[in-house]
């Protein structure tokens, strides 16, 4: 911020409370040393002086990750995990990232996934092999889809259960056991973030100190939503439980632990 702009409330007295002045007081251009002499006076004069540090004191994790996973009968947890693990790894994810465990419905009660979905912490949501067949994956298979009747498990499950507009982040990966062939795969989707548009004006009042609102908010496009921009709409709710939203909107069966 500039120095000596203000960004806060005034100082008048308001029901026995008062109310504070915020100033920005900025330094650079990158030089911490460098304060100029507005600023100092600035500084001189405040009651309380905030500093923001560059140090990071904190890490926001929202769960908008689902891993899709599959598994062939008797597949143990500790390789399936083994897989999850490395998968986010090696993806530069964190698994509190995760929100959910999706799978085929043929999968539901398979004690690896299961035992896979307690140890994260998180619903182990499943879907028929006809809902999961009708997603177009890019690594298709022969090998579920004479097992369990649909071509993909983990890259359409993890599609399924992030929902519309999801991200695949990491495609279908399999595990690598000491020994035997590969009894697990996964893959990583990412749910589409939720947006929030708000147009503020400062009707009602003079022409002149209003903004042009009208020709501001034909401005933004939103996919889908073209008839909707411009128009009042009334608020509605918008379940943020994963598991919940999946179960009662997507067909989805949720297990939970």
């Amino acid at each position: 911020m500039s120095d000596g702009k203000s960004s806060g409330m005034s100082g008048d007295m308001n029901g026995g409370k008062k109310r504070l002045i915020g100033v920005g007081v900025g330094v650079g251009p990158d030089d911490p040393e460098l304060v100029t002499v507005k600023g100092i006076n600035v500084l001189r004069s405040a009651d309380v002086i905030v500093v923001v540090p560059d140090e990071r004191t904190a890490v926001l994790r929202p769960p908008t990750l689902v891993i899709g996973v599959g598994a062939s009968s008797g597949a143990l947890a500790e390789e399936i995990w083994q897989l999850i693990d490395e998968t986010l790894a090696d993806a530069g994810l964190s698994p509190r990232s995760v929100g959910a465990l999706a799978t085929v419905e043929a999968k539901a009660d398979e004690p690896g996934i299961l035992a896979v979905a307690e140890r994260l912490g998180v619903p182990l949501v499943t879907y028929d092999a006809e809902r999961l067949g009708a997603i177009e994956v890019p690594n298709p298979s022969a090998v579920p889809l004479a097992a369990v009747g649909t071509p993909s498990v983990a890259e359409a499950a993890a599609l399924a259960c992030a929902g519309a507009g999801a991200e695949l982040l990491v495609p279908k990966r399999k595990s690598a056991p000491p020994s035997g062939p590969a009894r697990a795969t996964a893959a990583v989707a990412r749910r589409c973030p939720r947006g929030r548009l708000a147009v503020v004006g400062l009707r009602p009042g003079a022409r002149d100190l209003r903004m042009n609102y009208d020709s501001c908010i034909y401005r933004v496009t939103l996919p889908g939503f073209e008839d909707h921009v411009g128009l009042p709409q009334q608020p509605h709710h918008h379940p943020e439980d994963l598991a919940h939203r999946h179960n009662h909107h997507h067909g989805a069966h949720v297990h939970t632990h």
